[in-house]
């Protein structure tokens, strides 16, 4: 470890000289300094003279603890294959570009893979000052991001805190309100709840050659926060029906129409369904438009979300989310920890634009 000759020196050089971790060179040449002793911190400020050590261009100006950069990671692919979600997906990220070009702010897209091979390290090297995750605050890279001292924000999902720097995502239980609400005052009781997966349930998947796979399918907790508000609504007014609620992964396509038929052969059936966002609702419209069931004279359907339907047929009414504020709410609230203006548990829940009224629920129907 005594002569590199004319190549360039590592963090894990300088760590390895310093006797600490590579973390901990990365923090506190991040400008965090409290992150080690004195004594250690004149360890590390030695390494780095002797190895003359000089961070990678992109870290944000680390050794003259300029910050600059935030890091943006997800649980999920942001730009996956199903058009209308990578679309509410782009205009989170496109919030949160907004407020980081305000303020002067890089922001650093992560690769899927490094949620998926949870490479925390990779995130702890220097070339961010903290980091925008979008997903819930339970999975194991955003722990041990947090455990680093990494200043981390977590969004579209409603939790605590705890040990982030805080939390963004919409109010859905306002969302539930609203939605219930218009069917409510159109004389709607007997109103279903067509959602999913709120809990965690397993399915039989077919593949290739006849053989079939057991799949898990994770719990989604702004479906369950959606559903339980809807529950709530409904049980404060007498007209909340567990046959009513769809089972945990009816959003599926193969799942919707047994959900819809059984609904449908109820002595008592629904008048109204509340759809947990508006791909489920377009499914529940395809499923009414096949069996000549008229909407909404017979049945009215309402989502959230208010994305365009199939050829951009403006048809479902629906609950209009600013998405683009949840990005903005996030990337404000990991500046306001990077300059020490956050507060314990802090918490943001974003109030939906509104309900837009269209076809799918115009006509008043009395419910039986």
């Amino acid at each position: 470890m005594e002569s590199y000759g004319r190549k360039k020196s590592t963090i894990s050089q300088v760590a390895y000289r310093a006797g600490v971790s590579v973390t901990t060179v990365s923090l506190y040449l991040s400008g965090r300094t409290k992150v080690c002793s004195a004594g250690t911190a004149k360890r590390i400020d030695q390494a780095v003279a002797d190895l003359n050590y000089q961070p990678n261009p992109l870290a944000g100006s680390a050794c003259n603890k300029d910050r600059s950069t935030i890091g943006l990671l997800a649980s999920d692919d942001l730009e996956r294959g199903n058009k209308p979600w990578v679309v509410h997906n782009m205009r989170i990220v496109s919030g949160i570009f907004e407020v980081a070009n305000e303020n002067n702010y890089g922001v650093l897209a992560y690769p899927f893979r490094v949620y998926l091979e949870r490479q925390y390290r990779a995130v702890l090297d220097g070339r961010v000052d903290g980091i925008l995750f979008y997903g819930s605050g339970n999975h194991e890279i955003v722990k041990k991001l947090a455990q680093a001292n990494m200043p981390v924000v977590c969004f579209g999902v409603p939790e605590q805190a705890g040990n982030l720097a805080g939390v963004v995502h919409t109010d859905e239980r306002e969302i539930s309100h609203l939605a219930l609400s218009h069917l409510w005052e159109l004389g709607h009781r007997r109103i279903a709840h067509l959602a999913g997966p709120y809990e965690d349930c397993f399915r039989y998947i077919p593949g290739p050659g006849g053989v079939v796979t057991l799949f898990q399918e994770p719990a989604e907790l702004v479906s369950r926060a959606r559903m339980d508000a809807a529950i709530e609504f409904l049980d404060n007014r007498d007209a909340y029906d567990p046959e009513l609620i769809s089972n945990a992964h009816a959003w599926h396509d193969p799942d919707v129409q047994p959900t819809m038929e059984h609904w449908w052969t109820l002595e008592d059936r629904p008048t109204a369904i509340y759809c947990a966002n508006d791909y489920i609702a377009w499914k529940a419209i395809d499923w009414a438009r096949a069996r000549g069931i008229r909407i909404p004279q017979e049945l009215a359907i309402l989502g959230v979300d208010n994305i365009e339907g199939p050829n951009q047929e403006m048809f479902l009414s629906s609950v209009e989310i600013c998405v683009e504020e949840m990005g903005r709410q996030a990337m404000r609230l990991i500046l306001e920890a990077l300059s020490g203006n956050s507060k314990p548990e802090t918490v943001r829940a974003v109030k939906p634009v509104g309900l837009i009224i269209r076809e799918s629920t115009r006509v008043h129907c009395i419910g039986r």
